[in-house]
């Protein structure tokens, strides 16, 4: 099964943790430390539900705004992700997880009896790709983020383990996008898409450009092991 996958009964209205200059990706868990006192009621309320119905999306916030301002405009694209782990702190603040599963349109509703956001998600498919490129397959981004990996030493370590296990092919696109791509632009790019075809020249063309600061190309490197292509 896939990580972006989401449950048959998925319920499609979800809180809304809108960030600035952040964009969630599926397949990727990622951690927040939520301190608002809006957002301290959603974890909350998220609490008080089932492990499997943890839903919330992580939507970017389209532009600078002052701080405490409630209705700031959003990206009409955002994941959706399973909160699955939370930590209260001493201050009131919690530490959470979201696992990223899949792209939504996010289409905010009126919810007076909440103090956070809340919106209906619609799940996003992808199109069938038109024809397939070698040089876009999950086999050569793999191989490119082993040449990165090579060129960033020990510090990187452990991403290689990271897109191993049980992803699929476009997973694995999206757990190296999240971290190979850092401009949120790009990552809103890669999360809008719905060409696969796109999403992994993206990648590709950010896994190149890094890899030609560091002095290598593209695909240098030729991992003994690791991840099935």
């Amino acid at each position: 099964m896939s990580t972006t996958d989401l449950p048959q009964a998925f319920d499609a209205i979800v809180p809304l943790l809108p960030l600035p200059e952040h964009v969630l990706l599926p397949a990727t868990p990622t951690p927040y430390r939520v301190f608002e006192p809006p957002y301290r009621q959603m974890v909350a309320d998220l609490l008080e539900k089932p492990a499997c119905e943890r839903w919330l999306a992580v939507p970017r916030v389209l532009s600078a705004v002052a701080p405490g301002v409630a209705d700031a405009p959003i990206s009409p694209i955002a994941s959706v992700g399973l909160m699955t782990l939370a930590t209260p702190l001493s201050d009131g603040d919690y530490l959470i997880v979201v696992d990223g599963r899949r792209p939504c349109r996010i289409d905010e509703v009126h919810a007076p009896f909440t103090p956070y956001r809340v919106a209906r998600a619609t799940p996003l498919g992808d199109r069938p790709n038109a024809a397939f490129d070698p040089g876009l397959s999950t086999a050569s981004l793999i191989q490119g983020l082993f040449s990165l990996l090579a060129a960033l030493g020990p510090a990187a370590a452990e991403l290689p383990v990271a897109c191993g296990g049980e992803l699929s092919g476009e997973d694995v696109v999206y757990r190296i996008a999240s971290a190979v791509i850092e401009c949120p632009d790009k990552r809103q790019a890669v999360l809008e898409t719905r060409c696969p075809r796109e999403r992994r020249r993206i990648v590709r063309d950010e896994l190149a450009a890094t890899l030609l600061t560091a002095g290598l190309p593209l695909g240098d490197h030729h991992p003994t092991g690791g991840p099935t292509p």
